[in-house]
């Protein structure tokens, strides 16, 4: 944190992707060799602790209502779900392959997260409030990013070939040809 690291560092972290809770002020990290979220409190650069999630972790987002915490698991093909407040695993939602990057849309509480499926195709999966895939969108190409737009509400991703398509529930409603997507974002 800051160019700073404790004794408790492992020179085995290799830390993927990191989020900051305004609720606790703290940094939530995925560590992905160990299987692990820690945590840092930038207030005084200090390393708090761990939490064991599911196995290869890669990508975190936030519920900023609630603070819950959602981690893809790439090699367990799941997302563990952690209360900040217990600093525990408290769900573990199963979407199969081998999910990756994931955001958290605040407008409808869905959370979306890339997936590339054991045939080898890629989808975004769609996982509603209750913890349940309620939607599938198929790729045609590899993924590149994906982000909340809280200013229009859409889920926005891009793939390798630069295109740009704009999510809505579990519908793409635009993309980087359409009218719509020129117009709105």
């Amino acid at each position: 944190v800051n160019g700073t690291s404790t004794t408790t560092v492992s020179s085995n972290w290799d830390l993927k992707s990191a989020v900051y809770d305004p609720l606790t002020g703290l940094i939530y990290a995925v560590n992905c060799p160990l299987n692990e979220v820690v945590v840092f409190n930038p207030s005084n650069y200090t390393y708090v602790s761990s939490i064991p999630v599911g196995e290869e972790p890669v990508g975190i987002t936030i519920n900023p209502t609630n603070g819950y915490l959602y981690v893809s698991n790439k090699e367990t093909g799941t997302i563990s779900v952690i209360n900040p407040g217990t600093g525990k695993v408290i769900n573990t939602i199963y979407v199969g392959g081998s999910p990756t990057k994931l955001v958290y849309d605040e407008n409808d509480g869905y959370l979306y997260t890339f997936n590339q499926l054991s045939n080898g195709s890629y989808v975004v999966d769609i996982v509603s409030q209750q913890n349940d895939v309620v939607g599938k969108i198929v790729l045609e190409h590899y993924y590149s990013d994906i982000v909340y737009d809280p200013v229009t509400g859409y889920v926005v991703f891009s793939d390798n070939f630069g295109d740009i398509y704009a999510i809505k529930g579990t519908k793409i409603v635009a993309s980087n040809t359409s009218d719509e997507f020129n117009n709105t974002i």
